[in-house]
């Protein structure tokens, strides 16, 4: 489990996945890093650039064995934090806005399919999209946006089916904890 602090949440990452927090994705320079290392990170990084600072990334965990499998994306675990925390309506809103951002640029082939989903740590709406193959490669593309304590909470898991050894959506929403300033 990793605190994101910005959001007063913890999250489950995979085990071996390297973790980059808010610092790392803030530098320009360590960003480029990434870019490199990391397939289609590059593209979705940039996308961030977009919101006008609307949204910060505040964490992100990337599988590290991408490039050596020969995958055209790196499965990944993204956090995004605005401010402030919204529920109820406005979050509904807010997941219009974002789900078709999203779709858009993950190219979908179908409208997003949002649904609310009760998490430990807020409201939240889970987007789930169709996106193409990338490569031969079936690609998982989930997002929740969250009411969390301290900001509302875009977390994203994409990638490679195959990358993302077994892991499961539902079981990993049900995993997102509150922060009490202590480790779970």
């Amino acid at each position: 489990m990793v605190e994101i602090p910005e959001g007063g949440i913890w999250l489950p990452v995979p085990a071996g996945w390297v973790q980059i927090p808010a610092a790392d994705l803030a530098d320009p320079a360590r960003r480029e890093e990434i870019a490199e290392q990391y397939p289609g990170s590059g593209t979705l990084l940039a996308q961030t650039d977009r919101l006008n600072g609307q949204a910060s990334p505040a964490f992100l965990a990337v599988d590290p064995l991408a490039s050596s499998r020969g995958e055209p994306l790196a499965a990944n675990l993204s956090v995004m934090a605005t401010q402030p925390s919204v529920g109820g309506p406005l979050l509904d809103f807010a997941v219009g806005f974002i789900a078709d951002g999203m779709a858009e640029t993950l190219e979908a082939t179908a409208p997003p399919v949002r649904e609310r989903v009760p998490t430990q740590v807020g409201d939240a709406v889970r987007i789930r999209m169709e996106v193409p193959p990338r490569g031969g490669h079936e690609i998982v593309a989930e997002a929740w946006v969250i009411g969390a304590p301290r900001a509302t909470l875009l977390i994203t898991l994409l990638g490679p089916r195959t990358a993302m050894n077994g892991l499961d959506p539902d079981a990993f929403a049900a995993q997102l904890l509150r922060s009490t300033g202590s480790t779970p």
